[in-house]
């Protein structure tokens, strides 16, 4: 704390602090709430240079510049997420807004425009160092999407339920908690394709599979929605019981069987069949 509070090298200190805490902004792979809690952190972090200068217009212009770039970054966080010629002027940007708007004597420091402009400096040399290393980790990502997910409906693939089962189970065993696994598929589905063509029964997968996506996540972020088969999906809620899930395969069989599916200006219904078992 010395040394992040007085040393002479008191810009890196604070430099890494901003660094560490845009950075996991800049995630895309976040719940609401986790990017509300790192939004909270940097924002708290952000207040304490100011203690006793809330009412300096240096402060004001900083937090309406930083909310409403906090704001984008949450919008258009699958286009920032991998994506490092975004992420870097981003991240330069905030530090700009950071530095450049501190009153003259913050945390112990003497900030004038000149160490204003070697600190942004200094943070784009960081933020620039480590492009190489996020390119990776974005490749490693794109690689393993690939082996997880189905393409057509962006669904987790066969490949990983039959890991995430098992880890699922082994968890459940162990720590005698509830498992709660729903199967279910589109009802004559072949139907679909010999009638309206394999393109239209595409569709209606990639967007019925969709449906059950936002429906699912709507009742928690950590239950999930497999593709198990060519018309068949499987659902894992993780420490729920049957009684407690029900009400959201009920919610599923509803949406599909009253949604509307539009292909080449043809309106396409489909239902769905379910089942439900609880270790």
């Amino acid at each position: 704390m010395a040394g992040y509070a007085g040393s002479v090298n008191a810009i890196l200190y604070h430099n890494i602090g901003l660094f560490i805490l845009i950075l996991a902004l800049l995630d895309e792979d976040t719940s609401i709430w986790e990017y509300l809690i790192r939004c909270g952190l940097l924002i708290n972090m952000w207040c304490q240079y100011y203690v006793n200068n809330f009412v300096q217009w240096g402060f004001i212009v900083s937090m309406v510049v930083l909310l409403v770039t906090l704001v984008l970054v949450r919008h258009y966080r699958t286009k920032i997420g991998p994506n490092f010629r975004y992420r870097l002027p981003i991240a330069v940007f905030l530090a700009a807004d950071f530095w450049f708007t501190l009153p003259s004597r913050p945390a112990g420091m003497v900030v004038t425009p000149g160490i204003a402009a070697g600190a942004v400096l200094m943070f784009f040399l960081m933020k620039l160092s480590t492009g190489r290393q996020q390119r990776r980790f974005f490749q490693n990502l794109a690689t393993e999407h690939l082996a997880n997910y189905d393409e057509l409906t962006s669904t987790k693939n066969f490949t990983a339920y039959q890991k995430d089962i098992f880890n699922h189970f082994g968890v459940a065993r162990t720590g005698k908690q509830p498992l709660t696994v729903a199967t279910l598929d589109i009802d004559h589905f072949k139907l679909v394709n010999d009638q309206y063509g394999h393109l239209a029964g595409n569709q209606v997968l990639a967007k019925a599979a969709q449906a059950l996506k936002e429906i699912v996540h709507q009742y928690g972020e950590h239950y999930e929605v497999y593709r198990t088969g060519g018309e068949e999906f499987t659902v894992i809620f993780p420490n729920s019981t049957v009684k407690e899930t029900f009400q959201i395969m009920a919610h599923c069989w509803q949406a599909i069987r009253t949604h509307e599916f539009d292909y080449d200006k043809q309106t396409i219904k489909v239902t769905i069949s379910s089942g439900m078992t609880e270790l």
